[in-house]
């Protein structure tokens, strides 16, 4: 048994006298008292489950402070200004009017060979609660140096033999044609 008030907890390790506590009257009763604060996000056991000192029994999470968990494709880190400590604009799909601000409290120094991705962790303040563990987002992380660069759609562009150019209006019924460079 639990007392609900004090369930908060993701007890690892040593059980210790200030993490836990037996009521002397019943051996199977035993009071736990969270390390941090938060809430109750998952619990690993049953009632009258015997566990293990090593075992998870709860996760406690903190739903005003967020861990973004991103994933950087190795081909855009050369484009990227990715420093802990820098900010980046976060959107969630389901809210579009709304967007946080967070900052970089990690970045991964090697690639996942599967995925081919930098994993980068984002701090985010969540006071209102808008935001929850386990939902998709968009971050906005900032670029190196950007350079104004026309950008057409790949339907726009016209190809002839080797050459991909692009056709300009220059007055009307008047075109020329540009030589279309990707960088």
């Amino acid at each position: 048994f639990f007392s609900s008030r004090r369930r908060h907890t993701r007890l690892q390790g040593d059980w210790s006298s200030d993490v836990c506590s037996s009521d002397l009257s019943s051996s199977s009763r035993l009071v736990l008292t969270a390390p941090v604060a938060g809430r109750v996000e998952d619990i690993h056991l049953v009632p009258a489950e015997r566990v293990d000192r090593s075992e998870v029994l709860l996760t406690i999470a903190d739903p005003d402070q967020l861990w973004i968990a991103a994933e950087v494709a190795e081909l855009r880190l050369p484009q990227l200004n990715l420093q802990v400590g820098q900010e980046v604009i976060v959107r969630q799909p389901s809210q579009p009017s709304e967007s946080w601000r967070g900052k970089i409290r990690f970045v991964g120094a090697s690639v996942d060979p599967q995925t081919r991705t930098v994993p980068v962790v984002i701090d985010l303040a969540n006071p209102d609660r808008k935001l929850r563990p386990g939902m998709f987002v968009w971050a906005d992380l900032p670029f190196m140096n950007s350079k104004d660069a026309l950008a057409v759609p790949n339907s726009a562009l016209a190809r002839h033999e080797q050459e991909t150019f692009v056709f300009i209006e220059v007055g009307p019924r008047k075109y020329r044609s540009e030589e279309h460079t990707s960088e």
